[in-house]
């Protein structure tokens, strides 16, 4: 991990998601169907269930032509929509942990359906869906986002 510590000292401003999983919505092999999904100036990487409906119909459903088959571009278009993003996360009608990318700012935020675990160390911030992963990869001391509010990192 000491190389980490190298690249946040060179680039104090630089700011990016970093995701893995086992599996994805849609077509692995299609870019824009892996995550972080990234639409504008906004890149989402998460967990959860936001609609299990297929695209057309989120899309209908929502208002907007889908250019991903994941879920996660619903959030991803109400954030770059303006809207109240954080009462809507808040609210629990899906299940929704993540961190998000906006405006130069790294946000982590979870409704109470899923969890969602931060570590800071060797100058960079580091989000789980639990803590045992970092304890597994020596940086113990994590501590639980909470649900229902936006933590800027």
């Amino acid at each position: 991990m000491f190389h980490l510590n190298a690249v946040a000292s060179a680039y104090k401003q630089l700011r990016l998601i970093v995701h893995c999983r086992y599996s994805t919505s849609g077509d692995w092999k299609e870019e824009g169907n892996n995550q972080p999904i990234v639409i504008g100036d906004c890149a989402l990487a998460f967990n959860g269930v936001i609609r299990m409906s297929t695209k057309d119909e989120w899309g209908k459903e929502f208002g907007f032509k889908p250019v991903t088959d994941n879920d996660g571009e619903i959030f991803v278009r109400k954030v770059l929509d303006g809207e109240d993003w954080n009462a809507w996360v808040a609210h629990g009608a899906f299940s929704f942990a993540g961190v998000m990318l906006h405006g130069g700012r790294l946000i982590a935020l979870r409704n109470k359906q899923r969890p969602l675990w931060h570590n800071e160390a060797y100058g960079c911030n580091f989000i789980a869906s639990t803590a045992d992963i970092f304890n597994r990869i020596g940086l113990g001391g994590a501590h639980e986002v909470p649900a229902g509010q936006a933590v800027f990192l």
